[in-house]
């Protein structure tokens, strides 16, 4: 799969925020305390890993998923540069700077609104030929990948604004912070997540779902997701219940997404080895959202961070790997079994981190070292796999007498080169 240039940083350097973070637990554990502070690594994570790779991929996804052209005076290179200014002042910002958090906040949310606008724009064009629809599942894809950018545009202002108002960023309610995060993770990653995967996992396995889930389930993410992100803001924090009443159509939509992909893997008609993988994600997705339930009905919030892992690397990092290793197969230029290889370890990776990280709450010590430094190693480990393979599928392209030895030993060129 051809990955124009302009796109390709934001799926180099995402994977590579995924190892920064890790070297960041790393200095953490060998300092005994919390130099970087959980806030500014969460921004990482947030903006530089998931964030990253939502960006690389809807810019190459969106002329298919919308199938309409991207205008084409967007600048990538500019639009990466931005981005990635936004990660690095924001991450700095909220150790201590707090100038660099606005505007590393403010570049994130520039960022967020010009992809917005050049997917919108797009929508005046006309439609390119072919058939508008060919599964059910597809009818999900654009309203779903639409409302999650002005998610992520309306978690980004909330974050430029608990950035300018210190005052506002615990509160009112659970503070604008937590807020924005959770508008970010439900609404831009959990809708686009489910868009994604509904338009590539029926046609990789020749599956559909049923036309009622099709119509029951974006009703319910979206307004899932609207829900948690204003009721973090809304509701006081002195009765967590309300809260938890406002997330179960959150958690009806997970349930329906999980049961949805369930229906692909169990009507599959082109069965391929991968394809128990994509039900990985929605299951962490559901260890994830009970976590939440539970923290916000009984008002103790001990397994925080557990929560947000379970998240970010158990349901976004499965899923985006999973992915990820289907459309750019990282290990190519070695054999297509490598990339399978590869994709298995980064998921038992994924998978380590999750319960690295539970282990790391239930001790009563608020930071443990040991813990924290073998999920920091965990994580450079599974980012510098990913950095090692995707560098040659995105950049290098061999030639002449290279070329030629490489047919002798039977070895694939490259996937984004074809």
């Amino acid at each position: 799969m051809t990955i124009a240039k302009g796109y390709r940083p934001f799926l180099l350097l995402a994977p590579l925020h995924l190892a920064a973070w890790g070297a960041l637990e790393v200095l953490n554990a060998v300092s005994g305390h919390e130099v970087v502070p959980w806030d500014a690594q969460l921004w990482l994570l947030l903006t530089g890993f998931v964030g990253f790779y939502i960006l690389g991929f809807l810019l190459h996804l969106a002329p298919t998923l919308l199938r309409r052209a991207l205008p084409s005076r967007l600048p990538p290179l500019l639009l990466f540069g931005m981005a990635e200014s936004g990660v690095l002042l924001g991450t700095v910002g909220q150790i201590g700077y707090p100038v660099g958090f606005v505007l590393g906040t403010v570049l994130w949310a520039v960022s967020i609104a010009v992809l917005a606008f050049a997917l919108f724009l797009s929508l005046r064009g006309p439609p390119r030929s072919g058939p508008a629809v060919r599964k059910v599942a597809e009818t999900v894809v654009v309203p779903l990948v639409l409302a999650s950018v002005l998610f992520n545009l309306a978690a980004s202002l909330e974050w430029c604004v608990a950035a300018l108002w210190p005052s506002t960023y615990d509160a009112p309610g659970f503070g604008l912070w937590v807020g924005g995060v959770h508008l970010f993770v439900l609404g831009q990653v959990l809708l686009l997540i489910i868009g994604v995967s509904y338009y590539l996992i029926p046609r990789a396995l020749g599956s559909d779902v049923p036309s009622w889930l099709a119509r029951v389930l974006p009703a319910l993410s979206i307004s899932g997701a609207a829900l948690i992100g204003g009721g973090m803001v809304l509701l006081p924090t002195s009765n967590p219940v309300w809260l938890a009443l406002a997330a179960l159509p959150e958690a009806a939509a997970g349930l329906l997404y999980f049961a949805g992909v369930f229906l692909l893997v169990l009507r599959a008609t082109t069965w391929k080895p991968t394809a128990v993988l994509f039900l990985a994600s929605p299951a962490f997705l559901l260890v994830g959202g009970a976590m939440g339930l539970a923290m916000a009905g009984s008002g103790h919030f001990r397994y925080l961070e557990a929560h947000a892992l379970t998240n970010l690397f158990g349901f976004a990092g499965t899923m985006i790997m999973a992915m990820a290793f289907s459309m750019l197969a990282p290990f190519q230029y070695l054999s297509h079994t490598w990339t399978i290889r590869v994709l298995r370890v980064e998921l038992g990776l994924l998978t380590l981190a999750v319960i690295l990280a539970f282990l790391r709450d239930a001790e009563a010590s608020p930071f443990v070292p040991g813990t924290t430094a073998l999920l920091g190693a965990t994580m450079m480990v599974a980012g510098a796999l990913v950095v090692a393979g995707v560098i040659p599928v995105l950049y290098y392209e061999p030639k002449g007498a290279l070329t030629t030895g490489m047919a002798k030993l039977k070895v694939s060129p490259p996937m984004g080169k074809h």
